[in-house]
C-alpha cells in the first residue's frame, strides 16, 4: 500500500523477506518475554502472499509456546486476495483471527491499494464479499 508502514524502518536496505532463523530467534523472544497468555499480531504486507512461511511462523510459535506452558493468540492482517480454501481451513482450525483491511469505499480504496501494475485492488479485495 502506499501508506503502509512497511516501507519505513528498512535502514537505507532493499526489502527482503524474513529468514527461518529470524522467525525462531523472534518467536524464542516473543515466548521468553510474554505473558503465559499473549498476542501475536502479524501484518506489515501482505501476509498470506507466502502463506508457507506464514504457517511456518504459525505452526512453530504455537509448539513453542505450548512447550513453554504459554498461551498464544495470533492475529493476522490481510486483505483477503491469497485467502483461498487452503488457507481459511488452516486459520479455522488454528484459531488464527483474520482482520481484512479495506480503506473504505471504491475510490479511497483504489487510491492507496494499487497492484504493481498500478491497478487499483477494490475489485480484487472485495470479491466473494457482500458490501
Amino acid at each position: 500500500c502506499k501508506y503502509c508502514s512497511t516501507g519505513y524502518g528498512r535502514w537505507g536496505k532493499e526489502p527482503d523477506i524474513m529468514s527461518p532463523d529470524t522467525i525462531d530467534q523472534a518467536i524464542s523472544f516473543m515466548v521468553k518475554n510474554g505473558a503465559d497468555i499473549f498476542n501475536a499480531a502479524c501484518g506489515g504486507g501482505e501476509t498470506m502472499v507466502d502463506f508457507p512461511r506464514f504457517r511456518y511462523f504459525a505452526d512453530k510459535l504455537i509448539e513453542t509456546a505450548t512447550k513453554a506452558g504459554k498461551k498464544v493468540c495470533i492475529e493476522v492482517a490481510t486483505n483477503g486476495v491469497a485467502i483461498d480454501d487452503e488457507i481459511a481451513d488452516y486459520l479455522v482450525s488454528h484459531k488464527i483471527m483474520a482482520t481484512f483491511s479495506l480503506d473504505g469505499d471504491c475510490r479511497t480504496t483504489n487510491r492507496n491499494r494499487v497492484t504493481s501494475g498500478g491497478k487499483g485492488m477494490y475489485d480484487c479485495i472485495t470479491r466473494g464479499f457482500k458490501i
